[in-house]
């Protein structure tokens, strides 16, 4: 639980993890055994990450206790949402290397935003207790 002044978050970066993979893991097994198309798999998982990445980013920013334990936490969550998520992509959709640069891309991409929106998210913060304005 996090106490963020009036709101309380009761989501810890590795439960917002949890509830990620859970739901895009069923929604990955779902597409798999009604969808014949192997890149469904791979662009569920990415848009799961990048779900993770945006919400993730957005609590961070109402964070105002213990906000390096719950940045810890969030790049843990990411990655092993990360390895999880792409293998059973992975696993889930036997598509030949040469296919995968695309997507290796596109994962490359995801990570690079999700570290960018943490950063920005640390800036604001900063910025805004500079000037005095709570979120």
């Amino acid at each position: 639980m996090l106490n963020t002044g009036n709101l309380t978050i009761k989501a810890t970066p590795i439960k917002q993890g949890l509830v990620v993979l859970l739901s895009v893991t069923t929604i990955m097994l779902i597409s798999w055994l009604l969808n014949p198309n192997l890149q469904t798999q791979w662009l569920i998982a990415l848009s799961g990450l990048g779900f993770y990445s945006t919400m993730n980013a957005v609590i961070f920013f109402f964070v105002r206790q213990k906000r390096g334990r719950y940045l810890i936490l969030s790049i843990a969550g990411f990655l092993i949402n990360v390895f999880l998520l792409i293998g059973l992509a992975r696993l889930l959709s036997p598509l030949a290397p040469k296919e995968l640069r695309l997507y290796a891309m596109i994962l490359l991409i995801t990570v690079l935003f999700y570290f960018m929106i943490l950063m920005l998210s640390t800036i604001a913060k900063k910025i805004s207790d500079l000037v005095g304005i709570e979120p």
